[in-house]
């Protein structure tokens, strides 16, 4: 099963098993991307948020954006607001090609909008970004989201195996899975 997100149309997440803080460690998100169609503004796709169903608290945001022909760049927001900058990626990517992506959001304590996040594309370092935005980091995450955009900002990507993992592990919840068929979820959790 594969989460065909088209460049209009409905959002969906799937809330995690219990919300985990952000007070320490990190988070990792997973997942295997193929895209067919970007836009030259480019726009996010896949995203966390807190609390789960929110329309409004969406963080981690990964977006596409088209950089010249049947190529495109990987970019990263922390949220957006006041002071929000997405990074891009150097390294173009080809259109029509699966690529695996992880992202790791290290919380950093001792202060706010200090967090930083690296992201990795087949195992290699793609890009690196610190907190950009004048709202303050999360206190908990709650569901990992996919959305469609707009028709003139939106990619179109088949979106598989997204994986996120809470390093300290929350003691009720080791690892959640989510397999994406169409553009509903299914969660499987596993212990680690």
């Amino acid at each position: 099963g594969v989460a065909k997100v088209k460049s209009s149309g409905q959002d969906d997440y799937a809330a995690f098993t219990a919300p985990f803080s952000t007070a320490a460690g990190y988070i990792t998100t997973s997942l295997d991307i193929n895209l067919s169609a970007v836009q030259a503004t480019g726009d996010y796709f896949a995203h966390l948020s807190n609390p789960a169903g929110t329309t409004t608290s969406f963080y981690q945001r990964l977006f596409a954006r088209s950089a010249g022909p049947n190529q495109f760049q990987l970019g990263l927001l922390d949220p957006s607001g006041t002071g929000s900058a997405t990074t891009w990626g150097t390294t173009l990517l080809n259109l029509n090609t699966p690529y695996h992506v992880d992202i790791r959001w290290n919380f950093v304590t001792g202060g706010s909008n200090n967090d930083t996040f690296a992201l990795s594309v087949g195992g290699s370092p793609y890009l690196t970004h610190a907190w950009t935005s004048a709202t303050p980091e999360p206190t908990a995450l709650a569901a990992g989201n996919l959305r469609q955009g707009s028709s003139a900002t939106a990619p179109t990507v088949d979106v598989d195996n997204l994986v996120v993992n809470a390093i300290p592990e929350p003691t009720t919840l080791a690892m959640l899975a989510f397999g994406l068929v169409g553009l509903f979820f299914r969660v499987n959790r596993r212990l680690g």
